[in-house]
């Protein structure tokens, strides 16, 4: 069975402290699929730019200017390849069975957000 990829799109604004844990807690799902971590950055002023080059070829990095976190979504969705997009701000984190337990759902042709 072919399991869809699924992308974790992070916005952020000048999150640098908590942005860390947000990522490593997409980087570290149980899922057995593919996963790409995308992070849209809203022109922070803060550590933030160095976080996200931090993790190298691991995130796809967003840059833009300050626009607003509707805005910092948008852009991180248009970036997203995968079958399923997963939101998720930068200043919280996932259990590493997040993906795994969400993915299940999608199945039913009913299901269009969990």
């Amino acid at each position: 069975m072919n399991l869809p990829r699924v992308s974790v799109v992070i916005d952020n604004y000048n999150y640098g402290r908590y942005l860390r844990q947000a990522v490593e807690s997409a980087l570290a799902q149980d899922y057995a699929g593919g996963i790409e971590c995308v992070v849209s950055d809203d022109g922070s002023t803060d550590e933030s730019r160095e976080v996200i080059e931090s993790f190298g070829g691991r995130v796809k990095a967003v840059l833009g200017p300050n626009r607003g976190p509707a805005a910092a979504f948008n852009a991180g969705f248009a970036a997203a390849t995968g079958d399923i997009i997963c939101l998720l701000d930068s200043d919280d984190y996932w259990a590493k069975d997040k993906i795994s337990s969400i993915v299940p759902m999608f199945a039913d042709p009913e299901v269009g957000a969990v």
